[in-house]
């Protein structure tokens, strides 16, 4: 029999992904990595550090998504450039003088009540899933691009994919973070009658 009081695995069908609190369709990954240099405190006569003091923080990210426009992200409009520029210059200027961080969120969907719903307690009601909420799963306050690529490719599906980073370490609480950005993401619960994106697909 399994197990049910076990949190199930996440997968990329139960994940929802939103850029300036705007859910994200079709996308096909995201990879984020975290990295601490650590120095080494060693004595003369001594060939073992005695401490490993964390000396800097970085952050990467990757992510992939279907070709819409180069307007777009996915479904989301796009965020990280200013494409809709009236000159290449004047897309170089907003980057050199008026640049804004994007935030990131990762949720899952998991059951839960719908408000008015009888029995009230609802969520799942004789084994059937009656109302889904998102739960947060990470935030990121401040991400910044540092390389754009899309490909058009013979009997495939065109995609584009971006990577950069960013400044703060993931938050993986429950309740929203505030972190120093001034960034408070918002969980909100997904209304009866949403439309999802096909299953495998990342957002919603």
């Amino acid at each position: 029999m399994a197990d049910n009081t076990r949190p199930s695995v996440f997968t990329a069908a139960l994940a929802v992904i939103k850029i300036n609190n705007s859910p994200v369709g079709l996308m096909r990954n995201l990879r984020c990595q975290e990295q601490y240099q650590r120095g080494e405190v060693r004595g003369i006569g001594v060939i073992n550090p005695s401490e490993a003091p964390v000396l800097s923080f970085t952050a990467s990210f990757q992510a992939s998504a279907m070709l819409i426009d180069l307007h777009k992200f996915g479904t989301a409009s796009s965020n990280f450039l200013g494409r809709s520029a009236r000159s290449a210059q004047a897309l170089l200027s907003t980057l050199l003088m008026n640049e804004t961080p994007i935030s990131l969120d990762l949720f899952r969907k998991v059951p839960s009540k719908i408000d008015g719903q009888d029995p009230p307690a609802g969520g799942v009601v004789g084994g059937i899933v009656t109302g889904v909420k998102e739960e947060r799963f990470g935030s990121i306050a401040a991400i910044y691009l540092n390389s754009q690529s899309f490909d058009v490719s013979e009997n495939q599906i065109s995609g584009t994919d971006i990577s950069g980073i960013y400044l703060e370490p993931m938050i993986l609480s429950v309740n929203p973070p505030t972190v120093s950005s001034g960034f408070t993401p918002a969980t909100q619960d997904i209304k009866p009658g949403t439309e999802l994106t096909a299953s495998g697909a990342i957002g919603v």
